[in-house]
């Protein structure tokens, strides 16, 4: 009796350590199963919050300012005494109230601008052509946000008459003014060129046969 005592209590060391070693395993088992399943994609999570991040774009919007690209025969130049409108639009706007931006001609022409379109769009507009830089800068201002969109502004640029067939005349926007001012479009809800939310597309003028 005292023999089996003394082995039950020799053995007891070891099946607590089987007991805590066991709990142990166990419960880095668990812990292990609870990385794994935390980890594991869940398709029915990831499911729902594609289109959560679809309908709250990180952006406020997009204003896009579009420079048309003219193509012209010297024909066509002759019949136009050698001056070729260029127009400048708002190809999608989110809505504005302010706005400075200017354009680039290329200094190779001249040019005059013409803003009538835009004037039944927005309240007050100003614009300034430096000569010598062939330079235009608009200063648009309205008493609220107006979201529409079409022509703003049209470029009549005079070719060169010694111009040839697959001369390019580039017409680009200008984000920066002479002056070292950026270009500004904000609405009462924030300020669209620090969202990074203004972008354009350059054209000019292109002789073709």
């Amino acid at each position: 009796m005292k023999l089996r005592r003394m082995i039950l209590l020799a053995a007891l060391p070891f099946c607590l350590c089987l007991t805590a070693c066991g709990g142990a395993a166990s419960s880095g088992a668990d812990s292990s199963a609870s990385i794994a399943e935390s980890s594991s994609p869940d398709s029915s999570k990831a499911e729902t919050s594609a289109p959560e991040k679809a309908e709250k774009p990180e952006k406020m919007g997009d204003i896009h300012v579009t420079i048309e690209n003219v193509q012209v025969t010297k024909d066509d130049l002759r019949e136009m005494h050698f001056v070729v409108p260029v127009r400048i639009s708002l190809e999608s706007n989110s809505g504005f109230n302010y706005s400075e931006w200017g354009a680039q001609v290329d200094k190779r022409c001249t040019f005059t601008a013409d803003s009538t379109e835009a004037e039944s769009l927005i309240l007050s507009e100003y614009y300034s052509i430096n000569e010598d830089e062939k330079f235009v800068w608009n200063a648009w201002a309205s008493g609220q946000d107006f979201k529409k969109t079409g022509d703003i502004l049209i470029l009549y640029i005079q070719i060169p008459k010694r111009s040839e067939p697959g001369d390019f005349y580039p017409v680009t926007y200008a984000d920066w003014s002479l002056g070292d001012s950026a270009h500004k479009w904000t609405s009462t809800g924030g300020d669209w060129v620090k969202d990074d939310s203004v972008t354009w597309t350059d054209g000019g003028v292109t002789i073709i046969e």
